[in-house]
């Protein structure tokens, strides 16, 4: 019997915390202050990713520098320049072939773009790229169980690493 209390106290005074208890409640209420500081400027921070992504341009000039695309965050046309008359000289299929692979090597360099620009900002583990190429399969984002997206622990970790 005393082997089982001897056990018990071992096992307190090995778990952080457990033994320290009436200080985690005390300094609780801090605590929840620094996460709703935390949450809130996160949330800014987001704000203003939001914004810069609205108004992300990349622009590419095809070979020969004969046009100039623009595309916006997610690659999508904005402009198309024509530098000079130089694509007058070009068969209609060899324009249209030059417009399509300027405007992919644009779409391409706005997708690393936002890949740079987004993945600090998602949550661990999502991978920007297989978003937008169909690779992640979004019900993998939430847990079966939501209980276990509860996770203060981890909150603390990174509020630590953060700072």
């Amino acid at each position: 019997m005393s082997s089982e209390r001897d056990g018990g106290a071992r096992r307190r005074a090995a778990d952080p915390g457990i033994g320290d208890l009436p200080d985690v409640i005390e300094a609780l209420p801090d605590m929840i202050e620094e996460f709703v500081e935390d949450f809130g400027r996160r949330r800014g921070e987001l704000r203003e990713l939001r914004e810069e992504i609205k108004k992300a341009r990349t622009t590419v000039s095809a070979d020969r520098r004969v046009l100039t695309v623009t595309v916006g965050p997610l690659g999508e046309l904005v402009s198309l320049k024509f530098n000079d008359e130089n694509y007058r000289d070009l068969a209609p299929t060899d324009l249209a072939d030059l417009i399509v692979r300027t405007v992919e090597k644009a779409r391409e360099k706005a997708m690393g773009k936002m890949s740079e620009t987004l993945s600090p900002a998602l949550p661990r583990g999502l991978d920007w790229d297989a978003v937008m190429n169909g690779r992640l399969d979004l019900a993998d984002i939430l847990p079966e169980n939501p209980f276990e997206s509860l996770d203060l622990a981890a909150f603390l970790d990174r509020r630590e690493r953060d700072g």
